[in-house]
């Protein structure tokens, strides 16, 4: 085990009385479940299943969107395998609950605590652990190494500020990646970058973002809000971070005598910024209405602020006109997929690094456009308000983008399914 790995177990192990106050402090900001705490020690909610058992292992809502389709297919053609599925977010585990099936298990994936990994692990026993995305865990990957779990990496994606920061430990990067059977990358940025840093065992097998359904709304819902919208020009602010609400929030203002009614909407990346945004949009002497305080729209309302969890699809079949959060400020930006798919029309800033492939591909199409300064935004905001071909003609470039480039989910179950086949015994 290379030297800096062994002092992040040595480390993790030591700070294992921390976790406690840790897990306390994210569950007053509204980021763990207190019901379900004992799950991120590594205590499981229940008893293992018999059979054969796939880990599927998230981060949060949109890998887990992401790999939802995956897992389904995977069960329909083995019908014996049942599917421990782990992420590590509140938000997350709303999206697989109210996805449920027969034979997924939904539990938080524990802290990366030598102790709790172990004890994850030997009461799940996989038969094989499917990780998405970036999510390297060195005490959970050494523990399915000791219990001989084959390992994947799948949909990979590694961004170019990651690359540049994994570079300052070869040795350690090297040591992790080749402990998975097989990294399939979602791009070829990525895939070119993980063999760069010493991957042996890796393909290109296209994003499973591509092949996801459309995200789930509530159908009352919509309809309410849309009679409480009414005929007014409408536009969304999606997943937004700090610093970028006041852009939106001041693009509505140069825009409002222009086009009479307009309504925004801000939905934040972190709902629990809610009632601090509200203080903050409030001083702009504009009229807010908050969601997640059951307010209604009205006449009067300026910006509708959708400080809710898990209901993106529902504001983005409100709007055809969306701009995607976090690539204004240093993000690296949101999945612009999940807008497109819902025939919306979307820009976006330049730090978009995080989709760097998907936004290139964007780019080349014509399928949005990026703005840099506050007066990009206005210009852009009221381009699309004012002319509906532009909207249609991005919209329909976007939809043709993720025709043209789905089928990962066929290519990264036609790659493990040699291992259920024929399993390692447990």
């Amino acid at each position: 085990m290379p030297l800096v790995l062994y002092i992040y177990r040595v480390v993790t192990w030591l700070i294992g009385p921390l976790t406690s106050i840790l897990f306390r402090l994210r569950k007053r900001m509204g980021r763990e479940d207190g019901f379900r705490k004992f799950e991120r020690r590594g205590f499981a909610g229940m008893a293992r299943p018999k059979g054969l058992l796939v880990w599927v292992h998230v981060a949060s809502v949109g890998e887990m969107v992401a790999v939802l389709p995956l897992i389904r297919k995977l069960l329909e053609n083995f019908p014996a395998v049942q599917t421990l599925l782990t992420s590590g977010t509140v938000t997350s585990a709303k999206i697989a609950n109210d996805n449920p099936h027969e034979r997924i298990i939904h539990q938080y994936v524990p802290m990366d605590h030598p102790g709790f990994a172990k004890r994850f692990v030997k009461h799940w026993r996989p038969d094989i652990g499917l990780f998405v995305e970036s999510e390297i865990w060195p005490n959970l990957m050494y523990q399915a190494e000791q219990n001989n779990v084959p390992l994947f990496l799948i949909n990979a994606r590694m961004s170019q500020n990651s690359f540049k920061n994994w570079k300052r430990f070869p040795n350690s990067v090297r040591h992790l990646l080749n402990q998975f059977d097989l990294i399939l990358a979602q791009d070829n940025y990525s895939c070119v970058r993980y063999e760069m840093l010493g991957a042996r065992r890796i393909i290109s097998a296209g994003n499973l973002k591509y092949d996801t359904p459309p995200l789930p709304h509530n159908a009352a819902e919509l309809q309410k809000l849309r009679q409480a919208i009414g005929s007014r020009p409408i536009w969304l602010a999606a997943s937004t971070h700090e610093g970028e609400e006041l852009m939106i929030a001041e693009t509505h203002k140069n825009l409002k005598l222009k086009h009479p009614g307009l309504l925004s909407i801000i939905a934040p990346r972190h709902p629990q910024r809610g009632d601090s945004l509200v203080k903050q949009l409030n001083e702009m002497d504009l009229t807010i209405v908050q969601r997640s305080q059951t307010q209604a729209i009205n006449k009067e309302t300026d910006i509708y602020l959708a400080d809710t969890i898990g209901e993106m699809g529902l504001f983005y079949r409100l709007s055809d006109i969306a701009f995607i959060g976090g690539t204004i400020t240093p993000r690296g930006g949101q999945n612009p997929l999940e807008a497109a798919r819902l025939d919306t029309a979307i820009f976006y800033g330049p730090s978009n690094q995080n989709f760097s492939e998907m936004f290139s591909l964007i780019r080349e199409v014509d399928a949005g456009r990026e703005i840099i300064t506050q007066d990009d935004m206005t210009d852009m905001v009221d381009l699309l308000l004012s002319d509906p071909d532009f909207r249609k003609k991005l919209r329909t470039n976007a939809l043709q983008l993720i025709d043209k480039n789905a089928g990962a989910t066929d290519e990264t179950l036609s790659a493990i399914s040699p291992f259920l086949e024929k399993p390692t015994p447990r």
